[in-house]
């Protein structure tokens, strides 16, 4: 009997070590850069709202960064509400080329199917983008847009991913299979599409997240889903009382009054799955969830500069009114939709040396960065 279990014990123990060899050879091929990867750091997401208003860059991002610590991944979302693929063509330069990514994962379709894109312009498009990043030394990731729930939206779809699977082997470009996961997902019960059937639901960020980690070649790795500020937001605000909402070029600031603390962890509470990250990420936030019809409130924050000189600030929030004022100055007004992220827009502002005030006008969120001008910025 102890000569039975003697043996049985030896092959127990090189089954365990065998199977320790395994893990040890997956764990190292997780934490290998992929080829897509290899030579990138800046990572630019541009598309639509589900791009825009989703966590997944954040989830691949944030991925990446545990997996490869050393390389330190930036996450640039330059992704707008309602944008086709024409849009993106239009703000190409000014919005992501300007950044000098290493990466542009490019995530947009939908909302060319929305409309009257023609497959052929589609084509045109995408091919323009694809040549303009190339030229500028950046790789490109497709994604293929998640399904939609009406069948006549579908197939005008489908038509659309058809040009880009033909494209990515044109271009020899990796793909992120979004379409075919959603499809997988709701199979499985899977609240992966919204009750829109257009927009992504509470399990939609996280199948993006994970068909975009398996298009960069980094199947089945644990994904952190973890939303973090970004580093330089401002995120000790005051807000004042409501205002009535009023055109942008009106609003005065000894309107407002009566300032508060904000309080970002009951707001959290409060707030359901779609509206919560945008907190976790970093925004000042008004109003309870969605935007306030009739009115807006101010917000105030102070950054110390350590001498008087010229900084970099990053602006995001979305929808209009959005107005920045420092030190009681008006510095930048919205123009155009902006996107549910910090970076949207990125300009000059004069600082004094010590205290700082600066002061927004919302109704929705604002996203307010500083940050040192530098070559590489």
């Amino acid at each position: 009997m102890m000569g039975v279990r003697s043996r049985s014990m030896k092959y127990l123990n090189l089954i365990l070590f065998m199977c320790g060899i395994v893990l040890m050879a997956l764990s190292t091929e997780a934490t290998e850069i992929s080829p897509t990867l290899k030579g990138v750091k800046r990572i630019a997401f541009f598309g639509d709202s589900l791009t825009d208003g989703s966590n997944y860059p954040d989830y691949v991002v944030n991925t990446l960064n545990r997996l490869h610590p050393e390389v330190r991944y930036e996450l640039f979302n330059a992704a707008i509400c309602g944008d086709t693929s024409t849009d993106l063509v239009r703000r190409l330069d000014a919005d992501v080329l300007t950044l000098r990514p290493d990466l542009v994962v490019i995530g947009i379709g939908t909302n060319d199917a929305l409309g009257k894109m023609e497959p052929e312009q589609y084509r045109e498009n995408i091919t323009t983008l694809i040549r303009s990043i190339q030229e500028h030394k950046a790789k490109v990731l497709l994604i293929l847009p998640s399904p939609m729930s009406d069948e006549k939206r579908e197939e005008k779809l489908l038509a659309l991913i058809q040009v880009l699977r033909e494209l990515a082997v044109t271009y020899d470009l990796p793909v992120a299979d979004a379409h075919g996961l959603f499809q997988q997902w709701a199979k499985d019960g899977k609240s992966v599409v919204g009750s829109d059937g257009v927009h992504h639901g509470p399990d939609g960020f996280a199948c993006m997240g994970w068909a975009v980690l398996d298009g960069l070649g980094y199947l089945g790795v644990p994904m952190e889903t973890t939303i973090r500020p970004k580093s330089g937001l401002l995120e000790a605000w005051e807000t004042s009382s409501p205002v009535t909402k009023k055109k942008s070029e009106e609003y005065d600031l000894t309107e407002a009054v009566s300032w508060r603390p904000y309080l970002p962890d009951p707001l959290l509470e409060k707030l359901g799955w779609a509206d919560a990250p945008f907190v976790a990420r970093g925004a000042w936030m008004p109003f309870d969830g969605l935007p306030s019809k009739d009115q807006v409130a101010f917000g105030r924050s102070y950054f110390e500069a350590p001498a008087v000189g010229v900084w970099r600030m990053e602006v995001g929030g979305s929808p209009k009114p959005l107005i920045v004022w420092v030190n009681g100055q008006k510095v930048w007004s919205s123009s155009r939709l902006h996107g549910y992220h910090p970076n949207v827009d990125r300009f000059p502002v004069k600082l004094l040396a010590g205290k700082n005030e600066i002061i927004v006008v919302s109704r929705y969120m604002t996203f307010v960065g500083l940050y040192p001008i530098s070559p590489e910025s």
